[in-house]
């Protein structure tokens, strides 16, 4: 853990395949990992706090009318 700091984090970050909500949802589920190793002093300070959440360009989902749903 003592190998991250802002930039190495930032580029684990940029290597990822990942895009839109699925690239969301994975930064979300390592700032909780940072954030469980700083509580715990393993780090000295949450680089993810820093990163700011990759851009989302996917439409949102809407959901289905009454008319899809039922055509006739």
């Amino acid at each position: 853990m003592s190998a991250f700091d802002v930039e190495m984090t930032s580029k684990f970050r940029d290597a990822w395949k990942n895009k839109g909500t699925a690239a969301q949802k994975e930064l979300e589920a390592l700032r909780t990992f940072f954030r469980f190793c700083a509580d715990r002093k393993w780090l000295r300070e949450n680089y993810l706090k820093r990163l700011g959440m990759p851009k989302n360009a996917e439409p949102p989902v809407e959901p289905f009318t009454v008319r899809r749903w039922k055509p006739s």
